[in-house]
């Protein structure tokens, strides 16, 4: 049986228990990632039992963040969380889509809602961008100079890479992404590679520089990237590989900017790396709507984004939370 349709089947099964249905089904962009979908109807009264709690509230209280969580597990059952978790954990899916523009696109409800979920699959760290358990995004025409910050910078390509690549410890197992503002926006789609999907994996992972551990270090203080992330963004050189096992599952870890080669040899090997990941048959492009967000297993997905068409007001906004996954 399909896994998706199996999920599928499970959650139909939960009405008779007198929780609110879920559904998972394809995703037509994705054929990896699946899409979640709930009743409009129960993402309203999630929506109005927590309204109460504000953004302020969340990010000075931390126990409120799992005070919304509780109401996810009253509305849909501890059996949505279940699916979830094993989305994300499964290596064939590494991951979902939910949807809840019908109910509401608001930025404030946005944020609720992801928090809800994110803390049912794993506490989020503190993002180092905001020094909160999220991060607010945003990318425009304004302000955009040669220096930017690819993360910030509209009209360049985001190269693919997975989180975390530079942190003291490897923590990220997921992240997630929900898109709360677009305004004269055009192109700009994420950029997706799941690791069994990308042709060269073998080629990469067993060479002698997959599981050799390279310098990691960020950029010094006075690079324009630091000052466009507030110099929050710091922490000691490493020494870590490209490739490592999590459950026995073969992952990567990459970013490129962070990695310093010493060899010829291995700055040639890092080249072909990108190379090879950026012009992969099997990269899809996924539209992210506003009201909308995409949770990644960050051990199997590398993601990035294409850019955008040009227009003076440009302006587009996500949040970001990123964790490790909760013991099951």
């Amino acid at each position: 049986m399909n896994p998706h349709t199996e999920t599928a089947s499970i959650a139909s099964d939960r009405v008779r228990a007198g929780v609110a249905p879920h559904r998972v089904v394809p995703h037509p962009e994705s054929q990896r990632l699946p899409r979640v979908a709930l009743q409009c109807d129960d993402v309203r009264q999630f929506l109005d039992d927590t309204a109460h709690i504000t953004t302020r509230s969340l990010e000075y209280v931390p126990y409120s963040r799992f005070t919304l969580t509780e109401s996810v597990q009253r509305i849909w059952g501890t059996l949505l969380i279940d699916t979830l978790r094993a989305l994300i954990v499964a290596r064939r899916s590494g991951g979902f889509v939910l949807d809840i523009s019908e109910a509401t696109t608001n930025d404030e409800d946005l944020i609720r809602f992801t928090t809800a979920l994110a803390h049912a699959i794993g506490t989020p760290d503190n993002d180092v961008l905001s020094g909160k358990f999220y991060a607010r995004l945003p990318v425009q025409s304004k302000d955009v100079t040669p220096q930017s910050s690819n993360l910030f910078q509209p009209y360049r390509t985001f190269g693919l890479h997975t989180d975390g690549a530079a942190s003291p410890s490897p923590t990220t197992d997921w992240l997630v992404f929900g898109k709360t503002v677009e305004r004269h926006v055009k192109g700009g789609r994420n950029r997706l590679l799941h690791l069994d999907d990308w042709r060269d994996l073998r080629r990469f992972a067993d060479a002698p520089q997959g599981r050799k551990p390279f310098l990691i270090a960020l950029p010094p203080s006075n690079d324009p990237r630091q000052q466009q992330w507030g110099n929050n963004v710091r922490s000691q050189p490493l020494d870590r590989p490209i490739f490592f096992d999590w459950h026995d599952e073969l992952c990567v870890r990459f970013a490129d900017q962070f990695i310093h080669p010493t060899t010829l040899e291995d700055a040639a090997y890092l080249r072909e790396f990108v190379e090879s990941i950026e012009s992969d048959p099997a990269v899809e492009y996924l539209t992210i709507p506003v009201g909308s967000m995409m949770f990644l297993n960050n051990n199997y997905w590398l993601h990035g984004r294409e850019v955008f068409e040009p227009h003076p007001e440009l302006f587009r906004e996500i949040i970001r939370m990123r964790g490790m996954l909760r013991a099951a």
